[in-house]
């Protein structure tokens, strides 16, 4: 028997439709999902977001703060940093969060380290992303005068709420810390240790 291309494409569809819905039974008839969609997936590809973490270090002392919000994060140790954000370069991303959280200047030198994966990003809604970590070995203004014990310079309270500058072979001074930022600020000491023109420099 014959059968034209009408009843032929109806038949795909059907077929298709019922395939899927043994995997999805809420699908209504006559629908299919399309593939490769999930929860806040587009229909192209979608780069991961890039978050930027500061590595700062003066007299053997790492700087970091901790974090006041989101909630999710609220009360955690972490390197200072900031999410890049459409059409902006990550070392204007870490200029300007320093620039409003700690009124101060800085100067982003070179990466440094392997990017890591952050499978649990918090974002300002409470949900998560996944992301990408770059450090990038910063400076901050020579002739600046800080305070390292009392933590200068300090937060404008809009992420973070304290700072700290932590001994590179005591990290655990300070807690609950992050664990990619735990494990990225032993990895920065290390680096640090075996840089002779950072320890120079800083």
């Amino acid at each position: 028997m014959l059968i034209d291309d009408a009843t032929m494409r109806v038949f795909l569809k059907d077929l298709v439709t019922q395939r899927h819905r043994a995997v999805d039974p809420a699908l209504p008839a006559g629908c299919a999902p399309l593939a490769g969609r999930g929860r806040g997936e587009s229909t192209g590809p979608m780069a991961e977001a890039v978050v930027t973490g500061a590595a700062i270090v003066r007299e053997y002392r790492l700087f970091v703060a901790r974090r006041s919000r989101p909630q999710s994060v609220a009360g955690f140790w972490e390197l200072p940093g900031a999410e890049v954000a459409p059409g902006q370069d990550e070392q204007s991303a870490l200029s300007d969060r320093f620039t409003s959280e700690f009124s101060i200047s800085l100067r982003c030198v070179d990466r440094i380290l392997s990017d890591r994966a952050l499978t649990a990003w918090p974002t300002d809604d409470e949900d998560y992303d996944s992301a990408i970590l770059r450090i990038w070995r910063c400076q901050l203004p020579s002739e600046s005068t800080l305070d390292l014990d009392l933590g200068d310079p300090r937060p404008n309270m809009y992420v973070y709420d304290e700072t700290r500058w932590v001994p590179i072979d005591e990290l655990d001074q300070v807690s609950p810390w992050r664990d990619a930022d735990r494990i990225t600020a032993s990895e920065i000491a290390d680096h640090y240790l075996a840089d002779d023109w950072w320890q120079a420099a800083d």
